[in-house]
């Protein structure tokens, strides 16, 4: 964390590229139903409210989505970039292979974070959000997650603990999802605030982060 927060409070300014790359939790499409997801709130937050109006914000994630894909490509959708930061959550469609393709989920992972570290990037893990009423493996793949972070010494925020802590299964599917998998607009202010809360940019009198969150 401190290379990102470094680099997001360096002076004199520079602008930063941010990308978010995962699968359709980070694509944020349809199940939003027209509300912001966390990389538009992220980018609400950092480029007006925190006056860094030159910085670039991209979203690269992509529905249906996994760690396999994301390796095929890499170079479109983050080494053309040159970013300075990167945010990474996947792992709810690897999961659905279960136990058996752990292995392989760690191995993508690893290259992923080795490939984001060669560009120089900072790199910030995510866990992802639970699913409901049909989690398969994915803790399993959430333990690989933070295995993985801890390995190559990387920042990680812990959606997947935070959400498990805040509110019961019923609650969680009523509040903040809006099917089994996919956060509906108050699950992605939850991923935000969380992210801002590890950046230490988390302010309740600023518009983005008051947005109700049930």
């Amino acid at each position: 964390m401190k290379t990102i927060e470094q680099r997001l409070r360096s002076e004199p300014y520079r602008p930063l590229i941010w990308v978010f790359y995962g699968d359709s939790v980070t694509h944020g499409a349809k199940h939003t139903s027209g509300w912001r997801d966390y990389p538009e709130l992220f980018a609400e937050r950092i480029g007006y409210e925190m006056q860094r109006g030159r910085d670039m914000f991209i979203n690269s994630g992509e529905s249906g989505n996994t760690t396999r894909h994301l390796l095929d490509d890499f170079d479109w959708r983050i080494t053309q970039f040159n970013p300075d930061v990167v945010s990474v959550m996947i792992g709810i469609n690897d999961s659905s292979q279960g136990p058996e393709k752990r292995d392989v989920f760690r191995a993508n992972l690893n290259e992923i974070v080795s490939r984001v570290s060669a560009t120089g990037a900072a790199l910030l893990l995510n866990t992802t959000n639970p699913k409901i009423f049909s989690e398969g493996d994915l803790a399993g793949y959430n333990d690989i997650i933070r295995e993985v972070a801890g390995a190559h010494d990387v920042e990680l925020v812990d959606h997947w603990a935070h959400w498990m802590t805040a509110k019961p299964e019923d609650a969680l599917r009523t509040n903040w999802m809006r099917d089994t998998c996919h956060p509906n607009e108050y699950g992605h202010r939850a991923v935000a605030n969380l992210i801002f809360e590890h950046l230490g940019i988390f302010d309740p009198d600023s518009a983005t982060c008051r947005l109700t969150v049930p």
